[in-house]
């Protein structure tokens, strides 16, 4: 498997491809709603972290205006307020991070699969 890279030709084997998208699926499972659990036994960096620990109050963020302000947009939980929407956003994301290790993944089987059929044996008498 080859690409582009500035100009220059990246190879990279199957098992190197396999090997990028398991360290991607790391981090996608990082994130996601099982995330890695931290020494207090709270996930961090997860999205169930950031469900329950996104909730910022104006007293964490400062009595200075635009604190208070994104504390009263962001900081609340609730349909409609900015916290929801960025746990929507983040949760996006996680769904679009796992759909490109799907892509890589049917990309290398792809790969493999004409690199397999194109080097099969012509039949005795074939053309």
């Amino acid at each position: 498997m080859s690409g582009e890279n500035e100009g220059r030709l990246l190879k990279l084997s199957h098992q190197e491809v396999e090997q990028i998208a398991k360290a991607l699926q790391t981090h996608a499972d990082a994130m996601g709603q099982n995330g890695r659990t931290g020494a207090d036994g709270k996930q961090s960096g997860s999205l169930y972290s950031f469900q329950y620990n996104a909730q910022l109050t104006p007293d964490e963020l400062g009595k200075w205006p635009a604190a208070q302000t994104f504390a009263q947009t962001v900081g609340t939980m609730g349909a409609g307020t900015g916290v929801n929407s960025l746990q929507e956003l983040y949760a996006s994301y996680i769904q679009q991070y796992n759909a490109l290790i799907a892509v890589i993944r049917a990309g290398r089987i792809n790969i493999a699969t004409a690199e397999d059929a194109s080097s099969v044996p012509k039949p005795p008498g074939a053309v």
